[in-house]
């Protein structure tokens, strides 16, 4: 197991192909993937392939970015996955308004895990591998305006809400945009 980092409650660590059922619970909430703007795959298999061919080639590359699983340091158990790219390099980059130096973070979690403070935990995390390994000038993220728990996170971690709203192609509704500079961070 190739931990990223640590957080007081949790590791983040790379994935493995084992990881693919957990995967599948997660993407499998209906309640979790609302948000996400994207559907769950098919089955274990459709995710240990995702797992071999997108994440695993990616922790060999030079940069800092990835998808990690998010699991309890006690117990081990996965509570979500998270993952940090380069944000202009995003479908959704040019209906976001990211732009150059900019990295985007995003995660998700099973929904047992919602309201404990994990995701807070997490954001803060990723803003900092963004910026200390990424050699981010801004961290940025997009949020469902239909999802106000994880705006609320958002902001517990620091980040700053972009005035208007934005829409992505693909997803259901408005989204809002977090950042926090390089500057900004405490």
């Amino acid at each position: 197991m190739t931990v990223v980092w640590e957080t007081e409650r949790l590791l983040l660590r790379q994935f493995t192909e084992e990881d693919a059922e957990a995967l599948l619970l997660l993407e499998s909430d209906p309640e979790v993937m609302r948000h996400l703007g994207r559907a769950p795959l098919p089955d274990a298999g459709a995710y240990r392939l995702r797992i071999r061919t997108q994440f695993l080639p990616q922790y060999d590359r030079p940069g800092g970015f990835g998808a990690w699983a998010a699991v309890e340091r006690t117990g081990g158990e996965l509570v979500g996955g998270c993952g940090l790219k380069p944000a202009e390099s995003t479908p959704h980059a040019a209906a976001m308004g990211f732009g150059p130096g900019e990295v985007e973070f995003a995660l998700a979690l099973r929904r047992r895990s919602w309201g404990r403070g994990y995701a807070t935990e997490l954001i803060r995390a990723l803003a900092h591998l963004a910026f200390e390994r990424c050699g981010a000038a801004r961290v940025v993220a997009g949020v469902s305006a239909a999802n106000p728990a994880s705006a609320r996170a958002m902001e517990k971690a620091g980040l700053v809400r972009a005035e208007g709203e934005y829409f992505p192609p693909g997803h259901p509704g408005p989204c809002w945009k977090y950042a926090l500079s390089r500057d900004q961070r405490g």
